[in-house]
């Protein structure tokens, strides 16, 4: 169990399945609307992702459903790889333009909740970026 479990779980699944497409749409996309419900379709998929693979290897539904059912805990690190993955470009603009127009009604709901996972995530790759950086 654990993350580093699920998340090389995941990266074997995600690469026989499942495309980066879905995040890499966010620089295609030009409405913060469309943006954020990428974002939410994005965090929807990654359970649904892990639910199938486990499915496909003989567990049971109960258990898959039990295993599916990710905390943030579970969903930034797959998200940072995903974000990874799909090579984005200006995210971080990207983050702050969605948080300075999406409405606070909507910060405290699932919009929010998929928001602060994506700038976790973003926020981790950024921290490695400079170390990395200042390693050289």
């Amino acid at each position: 169990g654990g993350v580093p479990h699920q998340i090389n779980m995941f990266k074997q699944w995600y690469q026989r399945r499942v495309r980066v497409a879905t995040l890499r749409k966010l620089g295609d996309t030009h409405t913060p609307e469309e943006k954020m419900a990428l974002l939410v379709q994005s965090n929807q998929e990654i359970p649904e992702c892990v639910y199938n693979h486990h499915i496909a290897s003989g567990v049971s539904e109960e258990k898959a459903r039990e295993v599916s059912c990710m905390g943030a805990d579970d969903l930034v690190p797959v998200t940072i790889y995903l974000i990874a993955q799909a090579n984005i470009p200006d995210l971080y603009p990207e983050l702050l333009m969605l948080y300075s127009v999406t409405p606070e009604e909507k910060l405290k709901g699932r919009e929010g909740y998929c928001l602060t996972n994506f700038q976790n995530a973003v926020f981790y790759l950024i921290e490695e970026q400079r170390s990395f950086l200042a390693l050289e």
